[in-house]
């Protein structure tokens, strides 16, 4: 893609060329840019796209690191073919997502925008400007996924998870997919593991509680499920197997545990030194020997054992395991439900584990270690794979994880639809049909939308040798009759309804996602901003510095069920704000554009503003401080024991930190600020933070601004409270009221009290002149007889019986009010 570069009188390139760096090139206009962009996104799916469906061929890839892939799965192609073309970059990123969200469709995504990008070529040189052409995509997208509500298989929507056959007719579809001929020995494995570990809340299955172990040799029907969990490793002793184990975690080694401080011991004599090891025995005894008495027959390292550890479990008959990988050891406590003790001792009750079964067990000349759990206590299953090299493993595996997620989908919506191509043919004929009757360029496009669907069918038929041209017109004929759900048979060439005799269906979930993500990455971004806006009131504006991809999936599955995150360059963005605020005269938008500075997104929402802005906030996660990161808050180190050796002083010293040398050890002797607020991390605060295994930082999407009807303001204002609002309204109204008051201007704030006052000015004159009425009456008699009043009050007041002299002080009480109140209200 390459520009010609004009020269000035002395051969030096000027205009825009000038400015770049040598080598570097400006590429603009239809030839140049946009075709040559789609010419790259072309090359991509044609590699994908000969290995979709059953048929699919394999690809054999060789990746940097020299290590070799034979699968048709697409997903792991486009990774491992490290795509760096930046717009086939953008097919890869929506490939990616496909497989974050689902767990499958990855090649659909690829193969169907690949086909948009296509035919929007035809487009561009039959005169059609990309604006329109991404408007008439987004039309048929929005009508493609409404239409897939009507292609729902009716009984679908419900389907009973804990039933192992019918979630393997559910599955079957998207594993043959992928591993054809091998679907009915693998799905009813990965529907058992999965019905095992389903906990009572559906949607809170997590894909992590299926662990999938492969061993070389034998086949793949020799594959098996454990419900529990499988390490490919043996035990440090003699004892292979217990049943009914109360089981002991410990992250750290079984062995003697050393000093805090480095010494010498002296030993004078034989004496000495046999005292000081029997010692030492007898502690490593007593620590095992508690153990036995807790009812623990299995103690689990993350560590080592010693050999004198190890010899003690074995005079006691107890199981050694070390499982030296902390995720292998996280799994083993969660399937045990023995929590990982950080140091040495007797566990408590609670923090016992069980295990129906402990025992090593050899799986093709592999020591393996096999723990099985009750069906009620398995929080963890194992698949098993068995086959004869390493690539045909890695290939059933990546069927078994398709499997998986499709479990995975199902629990968040059950409904499937018509397999084989019959989705695709049913969307592409209405979409064709609304295109013709369609006014105005957009026509052009939503039509060539409908005969992008086609590709599907069409692939399938190609790649199981079939005539695609006589498939198409199979297909268009069943459904022009009435058939609607019949699909491609990839083994006659004939169409059926593949659900009725095969139980294979599509997930509708992964229908939906596939088209809304293929739309997405076939047209520009300008036409998205623009439809979010057009659709949305509310939005944040987000920082998004140090903020990690897997951060940004897990927020955007967090509040995607009414929110969508959007980021992109800051000059595109501001360009997109100010163009739709011409094209539609909506300003409204329009104060946004100054905000955009920095490392910012927008997060467009139609959920409550305050529910949306915490969910966001619970994604952070702790950083350590690096080299010349702009410091986000202050840092203190604490005055206390560092636990580092003397040879370290240099790094103290360097920061002024005053130290003094304990058994040993540094030790801070006061606290000190090492970090300051906004200024850059230096290196030795780095290095010193990090030795001491500080992480000062925690990043995520932070929201600066609020856009809600038009109004910006800054994000601090959904902080206030009720209680806030509350006081600060009331202090407002008591400053209005006494403005008022003394002004003697009328206000409903001053009302009440200048009410009081008149009623007060009126009985003063009622007690000074002839005037009065029933209330005033009684002031004067009070006025007039003060001791009666008293005596009066004081009389009814007294206690009667015994009581007098604990009811002294209300009884005091009650007539110091009665005198303050005079016996009579304002308002009688």
């Amino acid at each position: 893609m390459a520009g010609s570069m004009a020269a000035g009188s002395g051969g030096l390139p000027y205009g825009l060329q000038a400015m770049l760096k040598e080598g570097y090139k400006h590429l603009s206009g239809l030839e140049e840019a946009v075709l040559k962009n789609i010419e790259a996104c072309k090359q991509l799916t044609m590699i994908t796209r000969t290995s979709m469906g059953p048929n699919g061929m394999n690809k054999l890839v060789i990746n940097h690191l020299d290590k070799i892939f034979l699968t048709s799965d697409a997903c792991t192609i486009v990774n491992e073919l490290e795509v760096q073309h930046p717009a086939a970059k953008m097919l890869a990123m929506a490939a990616a997502a496909q497989q974050q969200e689902i767990g499958d469709g990855t090649n659909f995504v690829l193969s169907l925008a690949g086909e948009l990008l296509k035919r929007a070529e035809d487009l561009l040189r039959d005169g059609l400007h990309p604006v329109e052409i991404a408007d008439g995509y987004s039309k048929a997208g929005e009508l493609a996924l409404e239409m897939l509500d009507d292609m729902v298989v009716s009984g679908t929507e419900v389907v009973d998870l804990k039933n192992v056959d019918d979630v393997v007719r559910r599955i079957t579809g998207c594993m043959s997919s992928k591993l054809h001929g091998y679907e009915k020995i693998l799905a009813p494995l990965v529907a058992e593991a999965c019905v095992s570990v389903l906990p009572k809340n559906e949607k809170n299955f997590s894909v992590d509680n299926v662990r999938v172990v492969k061993i070389q040799g034998g086949s793949v029907h020799d594959s098996t499920v454990i419900k529990g969990l499988v390490l490919k490793r043996g035990v440090e002793g003699t004892v292979k197997h217990v049943e009914n184990a109360k089981v002991a975690v410990f992250a750290q080694g079984v062995d003697t545990l050393g000093t805090e401080t480095k010494g010498t011991v002296l030993i004078k004599s034989a004496d000495e030194l046999e005292k000081y090891s029997q010692g030492e025995e007898d502690k490593v005894e007593k620590a095992i020997q508690e153990l036995v008495d807790a009812g623990v027959n299995v103690v689990v390292s993350g560590g080592s054992f010693g050999e004198m550890a190890l010899h003690f479990l074995e005079r006691f008959g107890l199981m050694a395991i070390k499982i030296p990988s902390k995720f292998d050891l996280r799994r083993f406590s969660r399937a045990t439900g023995a929590p990982a003790l950080v140091s040495l001792g007797t566990p408590k009750e609670d923090e016992i584990g069980f295990a129906k079964s402990l025992r090593v067990q050899e799986i093709g000349g592999t020591p393996c270690l096999v723990l099985e759990q009750a069906a009620t206590k398995s929080a963890i299953s194992t698949i098993v794979l068995r086959g004869a090299t390493t690539q045909a493993l890695d290939d059933v595996e990546r069927a078994v994880d398709g499997g998986i997620n499709a479990f995975r989908a199902l629990t968040r919506d059950a409904r499937a639809v018509p397999a084989g191509g019959a989705t695709e043919i049913a969307l592409a004929s209405r979409i064709i049909d609304l295109g013709q009757k369609e006014k105005g360029l957009d026509q052009y496009a939503i039509t060539q939308f409908g005969h992008a669907l086609e590709v599907i069918p069409t692939t399938i038929a190609e790649n199981s040798g079939l005539d695609a041209t006589d498939a198409i017109a199979a297909l268009y004929a069943a459904h022009a009759e009435g058939h609607n759900r019949d699909g491609l048979d990839i083994l006659t060439g004939k169409t059926k309804d593949l659900g009725e005799s095969e139980s294979i269906f599509d997930l509708y979930v992964a229908k939906w996602w596939g088209m809304k993500l293929a739309v997405d990455a076939a047209t520009t971004y300008d036409r998205k901003l623009c439809h979010l806006m057009d659709t949305h009131t509310k939005c944040f504006l987000v920082h998004a510095d140090n903020v990690g991809s897997k951060q940004f999936m897990q927020i955007r599955a967090a509040i995607r069920d009414n929110s969508t995150v959007l980021m992109g360059k800051n000059t595109m963005v501001r360009r997109c704000i100010r163009s739709y605020v011409e094209r539609t005269g909506n300003e409204q938008w329009g104060g946004l554009v100054e905000h955009i500075e920095g490392n910012v997104g927008l997060i467009f929402t139609q959920g409550e503003l305050t529910e949306v802005k915490d969910a966001i906030s619970e994604f952070k996660v702790g950083a350590p401080a690096k080299v010349g990161t702009v410091a986000p808050s202050s840092v203190t180190i604490p005055a206390g024991n560092t636990g580092m050796d003397p040879s370290q002083t240099s790094f103290f010293q360097v920061l002024n930190i005053p130290t003094k040398i304990t058994k040993g050890t540094i030790e801070i002797t006061s606290d000190i600020q090492v970090v300051t607020e906004g200024e850059k991390v230096g290196a030795s605060e780095a290095t010193l933070l990090s030795k001491l295994g500080i992480k000062p930082f925690s990043y995520g999407l932070v929201v600066q601004k609020v856009y809600e009807d038009g109004d910006i303001y800054d994000a601090s204002v959904l902080d206030i409270t009720d209680d806030q609002l509350s006081d600060v309204i009331g202090a407002g109204v008591q400053r209005i009221a006494a403005l008022c008051k003394q002004t003697g201007v009328p206000s409903l704030a001053s009302a009440p009290h200048s009410i009081i006052d008149g009623y007060k000015n009126l009985l003063a004159i009622a007690v000074s002149t002839e005037y009065s009425f029933p209330l005033a009456d009684k002031v004067k008699d009070v006025l007039a007889n003060p001791e009666a009043f008293a005596a009066a009050a004081a009389a009814a007041a007294a206690p009667a019986g015994g009581d007098a002299a604990a009811a002294a002080p209300a009884a005091a009480e009650e007539e110091e009010e009665e005198d303050e109140d005079m016996g009579f209200s304002l308002f009688d």
